[in-house]
């Protein structure tokens, strides 16, 4: 018969969306990749102080900005839908690391579409 592909799922035993859908999947990994590379120019190079800081926050808001436009479609939408600095902070148990943790929404798989019809008469 035919094949129909509805979406497509990674093989996780799990019926959690984040874990089983690809397209969250690979978009989290692409995401993650690209902080990995806004600052690796600063290991080995940097020292941790305010300035540094500062700047790191900056690059974070750019890389916001890009993966919002970056390669966005009207069909697929922006890599990240928002992002949040919950910290960045120097590590207070390594006095030559920063801690960053940032909250990203991303974009889930329109695999339903829910309609309700009401009749008025």
């Amino acid at each position: 018969g035919k094949v129909f592909n509805r979406h497509a799922v990674t093989t996780g035993d799990t019926d959690v969306i984040e874990d089983r859908e690809e397209m969250i999947v690979r978009n989290f990994d692409s995401v993650s990749y690209r902080f990995k590379d806004q600052f690796d120019p600063y290991i080995g190079v940097c020292n941790v102080t305010p300035t540094v800081q500062a700047r790191i926050e900056q690059d974070v808001k750019k890389l916001f900005l890009t993966l919002q436009t970056e390669g966005a479609t009207a069909d697929l939408g922006p890599q990240i839908i928002a992002l949040d600095i919950v910290q960045l902070t120097p590590d207070p148990n390594d006095s030559a690391a920063y801690l960053l943790a940032v909250d990203v929404t991303l974009p889930a798989p329109l695999n339903n579409l829910k309609i309700t019809l009401n009749l008025i008469i």
